[in-house]
């Protein structure tokens, strides 16, 4: 998963100059060795989110649909917890996952990551995850859309309390950046979003969903530059 200037530029669809400035100013992450830079493709991703930078991912065998991901991992509502822990815990025992997952190290797994920096995406929606993708012996990946019970604070950059999430599990590294990268473009539909406030179920929410890729080419969104 390691990458060179070139490869980020390339994923981008920017110079290289742009990505180098990217470093200097705008906290891209990147490891300097023998005066190189080195990035990891994960690392990348969630930058992007946590500076709410859609991402241009080309559609790579094997990586599904959003919508159906979001088939396997249902609609819930209602999860208990008034923070973090709480809630996290809520999602886990959730999961439609085999007999045998141990889903206490699961969680464990997401907290790590929250005391790394919030998962909040934003306007109320967290996206909880590892720093490297949870990869459990699952055959398809799924990705679950839960609603709180009460609005608990994920200490977002924009200080919203959050009312919903998104957490996935996938069995391939290459499938947890294909869907990040599908979430962080419907993320930034207002009628997605109105859906989301009103809590809608999963069938209007599919709905929207396949209206969305049926407008874009998979995981490809126009990257705009961070300020």
């Amino acid at each position: 998963m390691e990458m060179s200037v070139n490869d980020v530029a390339h994923l981008f669809n920017v110079s290289a100059d742009t990505v180098y400035r990217w470093i200097h100013e705008s906290g891209m992450p990147a490891a300097k060795f023998s005066d190189r830079y080195h990035f990891n493709r994960v690392r990348l991703v969630e930058w992007a989110h946590e500076n709410r930078i859609p991402l241009r991912i080309d559609s790579e065998s094997g990586v599904p649909s959003l919508e159906e991901a979001l088939c396997r991992g249902g609609v819930h509502h209602d999860l208990d917890g008034g923070v973090k822990r709480e809630v996290l815990a809520s999602v886990v025992e959730r999961m439609p996952l085999p007999d045998g997952v141990d889903r206490g190290f699961l969680l464990e797994m997401l907290l790590a990551r929250e005391k790394q920096g919030s998962t909040g995406f934003g306007e109320g929606v967290a996206i909880p995850h590892a720093r490297n993708p949870i990869l459990l012996r699952v055959d398809e990946p799924l990705v679950m859309l839960c609603y709180l019970k009460q609005p608990v604070d994920f200490e977002s950059l924009d200080g919203k309390p959050v009312t919903t999430l998104f957490s996935m599990i996938v069995p391939a590294a290459p499938v947890h950046l294909g869907l990040l990268a599908q979430l962080g473009g419907v993320l930034r539909d207002d009628a997605f979003k109105a859906l989301l406030k009103r809590k809608a179920g999963l069938e209007e929410i599919i709905e929207r969903v396949r209206s969305i890729q049926a407008a874009n080419v998979l995981g490809e969104f126009r990257v705009e530059r961070p300020a």
